[in-house]
């Protein structure tokens, strides 16, 4: 009996010791912006130039995913026509090119730089209320990007009303798409890990901590992290509740059991300019096939039980009424199961256990009948 005991407890060290080692899960990231470049047209010996951006000190050349549709990217067209007094400003929503998701890996073609494009088509509308007037019209669009390639070429057509067509312009668009590794150890409920990713078709990587913590097993929060990116920049990424807790960016476990999906906001998209609000949004997708206790659970989600820190324990406070009624007051750890227990003395073989509580984000308060012995002590213990 002895030796089946010792390997036993063998097969366990063993476990964990595999389940504390550092892992890797492959990673892709990408952008929801896409660069569009000014483009041209030339009709009857005059060139007019059409060119995007969402910073109002500049030409950024963004397209932005719509805070109201993510079918939608919005944008303001700069339309500069020889004809025209001044240039014509006027905010543009256009659909996003869906292409599908050919391969079933989640990601959508049309951001994946392995990927070919071929003419997808698109429209928009476009306003312009200066006070005195309102100028409105239409645009269509066809986006085409060979495989392999970051970047594609648009064709916009613009249509005004009241003058019909002004031309198609021909632009360049890019995307951004980065794959690698997360590596990483787990501590408890906590991961620790870094991103080491790479620009598909192109130049740059972005490196950097980007540690989680177990919501439950279908969901981890990010903390906030600095990562070094293109140009050897800095770029801060936020964490899950840097944009409030009601609604947080979190990574979920879904479709494929082993992956993972979550979006990210970087404090700025584009460290080298004055403007932060640029190029800030990017989605993330972890696989991560790790399953040391093989139980169908990904080690990313799946706590080590017996590391990390443990919880912290639940505080009493007690407050008694003039009419002798005891006020219980308990905080701990969200989520935590305690008993309490009561006692006329300090001997341990004399508490007795009056009400369990689940204790919450904020403290409760439980109450108790006022007791005619001499003196009351209470505990509470985590079940």
């Amino acid at each position: 009996m002895r030796s089946y005991g010792i390997c036993w407890i063998l097969c366990l060290l063993n476990i964990l010791t595999l389940r504390l080692a550092a892992k890797t899960a492959e990673t892709w990231i990408y952008s929801t912006s896409v660069k569009v470049s000014p483009g041209t047209v030339k009709q009857l010996g005059q060139t007019s130039t059409l060119s995007f951006t969402v910073d109002p000190a500049r030409i950024n050349d963004e397209f932005t995913v719509s805070p109201t549709s993510p079918a939608l990217y919005t944008t303001v067209m700069i339309l500069d026509v020889p004809s025209f007094l001044e240039p014509l400003k006027a905010t543009l929503n256009i659909g996003v090119p869906d292409s599908g998701d050919i391969n079933l890996n989640a990601l959508p073609d049309f951001f994946e730089v392995p990927r070919a494009l071929a003419s997808a088509t698109t429209s928009g509308e476009f306003r312009l209320d200066n006070g005195m007037e309102i100028t409105e019209g239409t645009v269509s669009a066809i986006w085409s990007r060979p495989a392999d390639s970051t970047t594609g070429t648009v064709k916009i057509q613009v249509n005004v009303n009241g003058l019909g067509s002004l031309g198609t312009f021909t632009h360049t668009f890019e995307i951004f798409e980065y794959h690698g590794a997360l590596t990483y150890t787990n501590a408890g409920t906590n991961v620790v890990a870094s991103m080491a990713l790479e620009r598909m078709g192109g130049s740059g990587t972005f490196e950097g901590p980007f540690n989680f913590s177990n919501i439950d097993a279908n969901e981890l929060s990010f903390a906030p992290s600095q990562w070094k990116g293109p140009g050897n920049l800095n770029f801060n990424v936020l964490g899950s509740y840097e944009l409030g807790v009601k609604d947080p960016l979190t990574l979920l476990r879904g479709g494929l059991v082993t992956n993972y999906f979550g979006a990210f906001f970087f404090a700025d998209g584009d460290p080298a300019t004055p403007f932060e609000d640029e190029y800030d949004l990017w989605v993330l997708q972890i696989h991560d096939g790790n399953d040391t206790d093989k139980d169908g659970l990904p080690d990313l989600s799946d706590p080590v039980e017996g590391t990390g820190p443990p919880p912290k324990g639940p505080l009493l406070s007690l407050a008694v009424s003039s009419n002798g009624i005891a006020r219980l007051t308990l905080t701990g750890t969200a989520g935590q199961k305690v008993l309490v227990e009561r006692s006329e003395t300090m001997s341990s073989s004399m508490w007795q256990g009056v009400q369990t509580a689940t204790l919450g984000v904020e403290p409760i308060t439980l109450e108790f009948p006022a007791s005619t012995a001499p003196s009351v002590f209470w505990r509470a213990r985590v079940q």
